[in-house]
Order: structure tokens, then sequence, then C-alpha cells
């Protein structure tokens, strides 16, 4: 067998991986958690499924918590293999238990399901079983020790094929034909048998024998109670005979009342109707009213629901307009008080001859600056404020402080009247007044007062019109109520004083179970009484059958103690044949160990259960394995697996190593790579984290 492609949905730490792989020898590399041990996990779970939970082991004891992605619920993946010739599919996916399991197996060539157990495919593909899987084809890291369990298939196949060349040997199967003769006697839980049905037969008969004994004193026991049922079977016929009549009496009351309580309703009905009927009428005549008074108030509804707050929005404005036309006003008349008292004060007399000299020296200053020095300019400057000062004596102070303060007033009235103050009051107070006239009111708080009125008579209507269609509804269900009851006769008036008629019936129901399971009883009694001892066996009858019986389980179980016996004998020869496998294992075992050792061990046995003896290297003692060096320690054990699968295949179809030759030194190292490279297995799988080792000529996948 040989795999050909990996593929990996997800599984552990390893999701949506995909790994070809060809025949011969592959090395498999990857730093630590890269997914190496992970990988050669799957490679077992897919053929032989999880290993049963250990708890003592903690999460590795659990397979399935362990490889379970986190916050997953499933694990699921492919193998592509090839057996005798013929290529396989095999998917698998896993639960969180043993119920969420799905396995599908089909050949690659026309995807036909191969119907195999999932429980079965590793041992029908590899021929082996999963714990001799874990011993033999898979070695783990430091996991190359070889254990015998209490029940090793392994160990019994292997003595069977090197004693007869067939697993399935003679004794084995002379001992499994006594197991099952042994069983169709006893069976391993003592439950069936041949015996043990006898045995059940025989206790039947014992029982037959009491019961023929007891029943000629049950006889006259029959009879009494006879007599007693019949007694009581007459005075319960009364009984039932009473409670008929009874229950006629309650019906014909309980029809009375049920005619008063349909008269009841019916006139509960029309008082009801005739109310629905008048609140309908005044409903219609309240809409007209309210018709009317909407038509009113059209105008107020058709104004935006904003109206309101636009129009005193537009009052503010008019407020804050008239008062800036308050302050222009006064303004105005600021202006023409100041304007007026400037015209009352007079202006003081200016020196003449005192400006005409300082012309002058202005003059004559500026043409001795330009034609003699720049000096003389500082005297214009000079003379110049002296002109100026004149001027200025002439002006009264009062009289500049009013013209400064009427060209202030001057500018701000004529900012004002740019403004147009009064055409914006004018515009706005016409706003106002037009929305007033439409709604005819006069204030704002009129027009608020009349909008939430109108609001009110719209609410008011649409409460009516949906109240006049429920009463619509319920008038037009009383009608057809009232339509639908039958017409009533008056009855007579009926009088009844006792249990309701369900009590009546529920006595009745259990005196009549009570009575047929009585006459049940008595019929059975009297076909008893009848019948007599009609189909049954006399007492010497029965203990002569009892006394058969007893002689053959004699017989029976002088048979069982012999093929006990045999077993036993037969199972002392297989154990003798078992031993004699050490020898051949021996032999191979030494031969691959002194060509892994170059010749330095040689010698070795194999106990019954396989731990390896080996000579000291001086020859000297013979010591277990245990003591050697850790790396000798697990060459030898490897030694050990690669003889017993010598010994089980002709070709060993595949192996997977997870680092097992992590503690040989260099030069074990290299023979024993160099042994997997010799096409002993038909695909060889060494998964490592350190890099290939020196002249690896085979395939190397770095993961």
């Amino acid at each position: 067998m040989k795999l050909q492609k990996i593929e990996i949905e997800q599984f552990g730490g390893l999701k949506d991986f995909v790994l070809e792989l060809s025949d011969g020898a592959h090395y498999i590399c990857g730093e630590n958690e890269a997914g190496k041990s992970t990988l050669c996990a799957f490679i077992a779970i897919m053929f032989y499924g999880f290993l049963p939970k250990y708890k003592k082991d903690g999460l590795r004891g659990d397979g399935r918590s362990l490889y379970m992605p986190w916050g997953e619920t499933y694990m699921a993946g492919t193998l592509h293999f090839e057996a005798d010739g013929v290529d396989y599919v095999l998917k698998r996916r896993f639960g969180k238990t043993n119920k969420g399991d799905k396995t599908t197996l089909m050949t690659a060539s026309d995807w036909q399901e191969v119907s195999i157990a999932p429980n079965e495919i590793g041992q029908h593909f590899l021929g082996i079983r999963e714990s001799e899987f874990y011993k033999t084809l898979f070695i783990g890291q430091l996991g190359a020790v070889f254990v015998k369990d209490k029940d090793d298939e392994l160990i019994t196949r292997l003595s069977n094929l090197e004693t007869t060349g067939d697993e399935d040997a003679p004794l084995k199967k002379a001992l499994s034909e006594l197991e099952h003769a042994q069983y169709d006697l006893i069976t391993k839980s003592g439950r069936s048998g041949t015996i043990v049905q006898l045995d059940s037969e025989i206790e039947a008969l014992k029982t037959e024998l009491l019961e023929a004994k007891q029943r000629h004193l049950s006889f006259q026991s029959l009879l009494a109670d006879i007599q007693r049922m019949t007694a009581e079977k007459e005075a319960a016929e009364e009984k039932l005979a009473a409670l008929l009549a009874k229950r006629k009496e309650a019906n014909a009351f309980l029809e009375y009342q049920q005619y008063k309580n349909a008269v009841k309703k019916q006139e509960e009905l029309s008082e009801k109707l005739k109310k629905e009927q008048e609140a309908l009428a005044g409903l219609y005549a309240d809409k007209e009213s309210l018709l009317l008074q909407k038509n009113a108030a059209e105008s107020v509804l058709a104004l935006e629901q904003d109206i309101v707050l636009k129009l005193a929005e537009k009052e503010a404005a008019c407020g804050v307009v008239e008062q800036q036309l308050a302050e222009q006003e006064a303004l105005l008349r600021e202006v023409d008080e100041l304007q007026n008292k400037l015209g009352e004060i007079k202006p003081n007399k200016v020196s003449v001859p005192l400006v005409a000299a300082m012309l002058f020296f202005v003059i004559l200053t500026v043409i001795l600056g330009v034609f003699v020095s720049h000096f003389f300019y500082i005297l214009t400057a000079v003379f110049a404020l002296g002109v100026f000062l004149g001027f200025r004596r002439g002006e009264n102070k009062e009289q500049l402080a009013l013209s400064a303060m009427l060209t202030e007033k001057q500018g701000a009235l004529a900012r004002m009247q740019e403004a147009g103050i009064e055409e914006k009051l004018i515009a706005i107070k016409g706003e106002i007044q037009a929305v007033f006239q439409k709604v005819q009111v006069g204030s704002l708080p009129e027009l608020t007062a009349k909008i939430e009125s109108a609001k009110a008579l719209a609410y008011k209507l649409d409460s009516t019109e949906k109240e006049a269609v429920r009463l619509c509804a319920a008038i037009q269900a009383l009608e057809q109520e009232l339509a639908a009851m039958p017409p009533l006769t008056e009855k007579p008036a009926v009088e009844y004083i006792g249990p309701e008629p369900e009590t009546i019936d529920e006595m009745y129901r259990t005196l009549q179970n009570k009575q047929v399971e009585r006459e049940m009883e008595l019929a059975q009694k009297q076909a008893k009484v009848e019948n007599g001892f009609l189909g049954t066996r006399s007492v010497s009858l029965i203990e002569s059958d009892i006394e058969e019986a007893l002689g053959r389980r004699r017989q029976l179980y002088e048979t069982y103690e012999a093929i006990s016996l045999a077993q036993s004998v037969m199972a002392e020869c297989a154990e003798e044949l078992k031993n004699t496998f050490a020898p051949v294992l021996n032999e191979k075992s030494g031969a691959l160990i002194a060509e892994l050792t170059n010749g330095r061990y040689q010698e070795v046995r194999v106990t019954d259960e396989c731990k390896i003896m080996l000579k000291t290297p001086d020859g000297n003692d013979i010591v277990p394995a245990e003591f050697v060096s850790a790396g000798t320690y697990d060459l030898l054990y490897f030694a050990l697996r690669m003889a017993v699968l010598q010994t089980l295949y002709d070709e060993i179809p595949i192996l997977i190593l997870d680092d097992t030759f992590m503690q040989l030194d260099d030069a074990r190292q290299k023979e024993a790579f160099s042994w997997l490279c010799q096409k002993h297995a038909g695909q060889v799988l060494y998964f490592s984290c350190h890099k290939p080792p020196e002249g690896w000529t085979e395939a190397v996948i770095t993961l």
C-alpha cells in the first residue's frame, strides 16, 4: 500500500493542507510546531480512528480534544492511496463525539463506494489491528519500545506464521471450534446455551408440578367466588338502571336551562342592538353639526403648520423696526436742535495783518529752501502753523463742538434713512394683516386659539367617523347573530334536584367498567369450573418428565467439562508455540542490529514479552537493553520492530517514523537512514525538525 496525496481540511493546527507523495523514502522536515507530529497522527487516525479516551493521561489521552481546532466542532480530511493495484479515496470527518463521525471510502477510478466498516479500514488494507499498527508500522518520538499486551493478537499471529505458515493455524481454529461448542452449552455470560435452556425447562416443570398440586385446593375457592360475584353483578345492574333514569331527568332539566339561556341571550342581543342603533343615529346628527363647523374653519386649517411661529417672528420684527423708527425720529429732532444752536452762535474776528505777515514768511521760506538751503523748510512749517492758528482763532470752541456733533448725527440719520425702516415696517404689518384678514382674526393670540379650536374640531370629527364605522360593524354583527338564532317555542318549566349530568355519566362509566371487569372475571372462573382439569397433566406425569430432564442435563454437563479440559490443554500448547517465536525474532533482529551498529552488537535475545537482552561488548555478561545508552536502546527496539514487520509481511507496505533516530549519533543515524533507503518498505515517511542527513538521496519535503 502506498500513500499518494494527503488533503487536510482542518486537523489540529493544519488547515487547507495538501501534500503529494510518491514511492520510496521521504524525508519531511519542518520547524517545531510546524505540524509534523499532527500530520503523523492524521495518517494513523484516518485508517484507524481515534484511540479510546484515557483520563489519566489528561488532554493527550483524549485525541478528539487534542486535535480539535480552536473554536471548531469538527475535523476533516482526505487520503488518496493505492492498495493491490487499486487507487482509493478515503474521506473522513470527525466530530466531538463518535456520533458526529462520517467516513466514505471510494475507488478513485469510478467513485464507487467500498463497503468496509470505518473501524476495519486500517486492518483491511494494512492487515493488522490498531494496537499492532502503533507497535510496528508507526513509530513516534522516543517510541520504539515494543510492549506485549494482555490480549496481544500480534504475538499470537506471528507465532502461528512461524510455526505453520498461516496466521489462522489449525490450533487456533481448533480452539475457536471448542470455544463455540462450549458456548453452545453455556455462553460466556452464563445466560443462554443448551444447558441453561434445559435448566429453564426443569424449573418450568417444577413450577407446573407445584401448580398441579395447588389446583385441587383452589377448586372449592372458585365456587365460593362465583356465588359472591354473581350477587354483586345483580346489585350493580340495579344501580346502573337507577342511574339511567336519573340521567333522563338531568337531561330534561338541562334542555330547559338551555332554552331559558337562549331566550335571555336573544333579549340581551335585541336590547344591545337597539342601543347601538340609537347611538349611531346620535353620531350622525353630531357629524352633520361638526361638518358645518369644519367648513367654517377651513381657512384656518388650510394654513401651514408653522404659520403661527412665522407670524410671531414677524410681530417681533415689527417691534424692532418700530423701535428703530422711534430712534430715527429722535435723531431727526436732535439734528434740528443742533442746527438751530449753530445758527445762534456768532464767530470771533480774525487778525488779518497777522495772518498776512505769516503767509508772507511762508512764501519767503519756501523760496529760500529751494534756492539756498533745505533748512528753511523747517521755518516754512513753523509759519504755516501760525497761519492755521490765526484762522482757528477766528472760530468759537462751542461752535466747533456743535459742528462735530451735528456731523455725527447727520451721518447716523442718513444711514437710517438709507435702510428704509418705514418701508420695512409697512411691509411687515401688511403681511400680518393679510393673514389676519384671511382667517378673520384681529391678533396673534386670537389666531392661535382659532387654530387649536379647528384642530380639536377635526379630531372630534375623525373620532366620530371612526365610532360610526365601529357602530355599523357592531350593528351588522348583532343583526347576523340574531338572524342565525333558531326560533324558540315556549317550553314548560322543569324541576330537578340531583348531581350534574357529567357527574352521573362519570358514576355510570365507573360502575359499568367495574361491571365489565366483574363479568370477565366471573366468566373466567366459571370456565375453570366447567372445564375442570381439561388440558392439564397429572402430577405423576410431570414428575417423570423432571427425572428425564435431569438425566439429560448430567450428560450435557459432562460434555461441557470435557470441552473445558481440552481447551486448557490446547491453550498450553498454544503458549508453547508462542515461546518458539523468540528464536526467530532473535535471528532477524540480531542480523539487523549488527548491520546498524557495524557489528558492535551481534548476539541478542528476545524474551516472550518482547524485551531485548544482549551481550556486553566484551562478551562477559548479558544485560537488559535498558542499561545501554538511549540512542542504542532506541536502535535495538527499532531493529525488533523491523524484524517483526519482516516476519509479518513479504514487503513492508509503509513505514511512518516521527523523528525516531533523534537520539542516535551521526554514524548510526547514517546507517539507519541508509537501511531505510534500501527499499525494505514500499514507502517510508520520516518526519524531523532537523535537516536531512548527509548523503540522503530520496525525496525531501519541507513543511
